[in-house]
């Protein structure tokens, strides 16, 4: 059976912190995406996030969900390598 991947990006924002990282029902908008990644089978996410808000992000997500971190878009390919 294939592993359920995900890339996800979240985009430098000057003038406001991301939106994924705002908060809706004080929760962040990513905590809620990836709590619905993993229900529906997603084991594994690459995360594009700007350094300053790597941690923030990382601490969105469950621990069912392997996560990669890095703030280079040319990690994807590797990420991508790795599945298979």
């Amino acid at each position: 059976m294939a592993v359920k991947s995900a890339v996800l990006f979240i985009l430098n924002n000057e003038n406001n912190r991301p939106i994924l990282l705002q908060r809706v029902m004080g929760t962040p908008l990513l905590t809620w995406l990836s709590n619905g990644l993993s229900a529906r089978g997603i084991c594994r996410c690459l995360l594009i996030c700007p350094e300053q808000f790597a941690e923030q992000a990382k601490a969105c997500f469950p621990d069912s969900i392997a996560l990669t971190c890095t703030a280079d878009q040319n990690d994807i390919s590797g990420f991508i390598a790795s599945e298979q």
